[in-house]
């Protein structure tokens, strides 16, 4: 079971991204899914954190939320610069995989 994270900046986005990633990768759903909110909540301007949350809200079976969500991160990536360097927050995942991933899973994809 995962936990938790506490933080010495709670405004932090980065610590929430990459405990939803984990949690999710783990099964821990409740934990992913608190973790991609709080990591909307702080950057929601930023297409992975979007897409972490639509990602969890499926999962749990909020799929019309969800589809908002993927929405968000679509036309998020529409300004995020050159498609092949990592995106903010992203551990390395770049738009174009991000869009794919999207469009994967999306309704509209």
């Amino acid at each position: 079971m995962l936990v938790s994270i506490t933080t010495d900046h709670p405004l932090e986005v980065e610590p929430y991204v990459l405990l939803a990633m984990v949690a999710d990768e783990a099964g821990e759903r409740a934990t992913a899914l608190v973790s991609a909110r709080r990591a909307y909540f702080l950057a929601p301007n930023a297409p992975i954190t979007a897409f972490l949350l639509a990602s969890c809200l499926e999962r749990v079976g909020e799929r019309k939320t969800a589809e908002t969500r993927y929405e968000e991160a679509r036309r998020g990536l529409d300004g995020a610069g050159e498609v092949m360097e990592p995106l903010l927050y992203g551990e390395g995942l770049t738009a174009f995989q991000l869009r794919r991933t999207i469009d994967a899973r999306s309704k509209r994809g």
